[in-house]
């Protein structure tokens, strides 16, 4: 008996530039510590490999030999420049971006005003949409464990340090 899958039907596929220095960013926002952000983090991190497991095995029987891809979508508070190359230096396909300009501030991340203080604002950031595997979530997570321990990235691969403290 075939397995039925939903369907999702994307539009064609299209290289676009992201904007360098794009209007509407201010000052940047305060973003939690390491600690903080590996507290945040870690366990979303875990469910999301879990979720792939269980989706690729879920796909094992049906689709023999192929390997299952999925979107991953990636918030970040602020801006990173250059984040189209850290998603293909790590072989996640690029499929688009887009800004925000109303996430709710909150203990970790906040505007702050001339004298540092948090000045309750909405803070801007970015919406990232990009086409993972298995080998891209490997390495995704291989390059967090890093950042946890505050260790060196390998080259071409440091974009993701800002990436983690925005995430």
């Amino acid at each position: 008996m075939a397995t039925q899958l939903p369907l999702m039907v994307f539009p064609r596929k299209r290289d676009v530039t992201p904007e360098k220095g794009r209007p509407g960013f201010g000052s940047p926002p305060h973003v939690p510590g390491r600690s903080r952000q590996t507290e945040r983090i870690n366990g979303q991190l875990a469910q999301l490999q879990s979720s792939f497991d269980r989706y690729k095995a879920s796909l094992s029987d049906a689709f023999a030999g192929t390997e299952p891809e999925t979107v991953l979508v990636i918030e970040i508070a602020g801006k990173v420049d250059d984040f189209k190359q850290a998603i293909e230096a790590i072989g996640l396909e690029w499929l688009g971006e887009w800004d925000l300009t109303d996430i709710e501030p909150d203990d970790d991340f906040y505007e702050v005003d001339s004298k540092d203080l948090p000045n309750g604002k909405p803070v801007s950031g970015r919406l990232f949409l990009s086409m993972g595997n298995e080998a891209s979530l490997r390495e995704l997570l291989s390059l967090w464990n890093l950042w946890v321990s505050d260790r060196a990235f390998p080259r071409g691969k440091g974009r993701w340090k800002e990436v983690f403290k925005h995430l």
